[in-house]
């Protein structure tokens, strides 16, 4: 995996997504990072992929779902059933874990 580069700005506000987006309409900054594009589609706004980050699942390593996977991925039904805490749904991501 290469090693990031890191980018300085002018300009940083940390925002909730629907803020991000607003920010951009109201051309208060150049553009923004957001972790779901969908909601781009009726603002008519350009979007490129820049990332791909995985949702992973932390426990406690003796929890029932840990298993020797074999490199297999967890999936969403082997959850099914358990308590579990999820990011607020402010976040730009809750949407994306709410589809499953």
């Amino acid at each position: 995996m290469p090693t990031p580069t890191r980018v300085d700005f002018s300009f940083l506000i940390d925002r909730i997504q629907h803020d991000v987006l607003e920010t951009i309409l109201a051309g208060e900054v150049d553009f923004g990072v957001i972790v779901e594009p969908n909601s781009l589609q009726e603002h008519h706004l350009y979007c490129e992929t820049i990332l791909e980050d995985p949702f992973v699942v932390v426990c406690p390593e003796d929890h029932p779902c840990v298993t020797v996977r074999e490199g297999q991925p967890l999936q969403w039904h082997e959850l099914s059933g358990q308590k579990l805490v999820l990011l607020d749904y402010a976040s730009g991501s809750r949407p994306l874990i709410d589809i499953f």
